[in-house]
């Protein structure tokens, strides 16, 4: 009877701890490769959908709030360093207001640069899929549009420049 018991309890504790740690893994850690999904343009005229991201060359997909000064400090520094990213698609998407991301853009000259694209989330996948919970949040990708590396915390463009020399190899 002490064995049962036992055992009850040692397994109950090890699908407690199993459950723990897939509860804790976001879709784009356990599935690894760029997800499918739409997203709207800017002058939400067309749909973007990820399926036809050519293959070839690293991804960056950022999400970021065009409110948030971070991600502005951030999206500055990549321009300052955009040498590093120059044959290397980044993606940049957004949840907010489609107004504010177009003043946000245009402050940057965004539109300047043929390798980065804006787009508005309007279907929140990124919040299911990522799980981010703070802006600005970003993934890199190899050229065959597996994982390289997330980064749900600290961001700079230098950490991205490293993960996309790391997605060239």
């Amino acid at each position: 009877m002490k064995y049962i018991v036992l055992t009850i309890l040692i397994s109950a504790f090890l699908f407690t701890t199993a459950t723990a740690q897939d509860a804790d893994t976001m879709p784009y850690q356990k599935y690894g490769v760029l997800p499918t999904f739409e997203a709207l343009t800017l002058d939400s005229n067309d749909i973007f959908n990820t399926y036809t991201i050519p293959e070839g060359r690293p991804i960056v997909v950022i999400y970021f709030s065009p409110d948030c000064d971070h991600c502005e400090d951030l999206t500055k520094e990549i321009l300052e360093h955009i040498d590093e990213f120059k044959k290397t698609r980044i993606y940049m998407l957004t949840l907010m207001n489609l107004v504010k991301t177009k003043e946000f853009c245009d402050k940057l000259h965004l539109e300047d640069y043929k390798n980065i694209k804006v787009y508005k989330d309007f279907l929140f996948f990124g919040l299911k899929f990522y799980g981010f919970k703070a802006f600005p949040f970003a993934a890199v990708y190899d050229g065959d549009k597996k994982l390289v590396k997330g980064f749900p915390h600290k961001l700079t463009a230098e950490l991205l420049a490293e993960a996309v020399q790391e997605a060239k190899k």
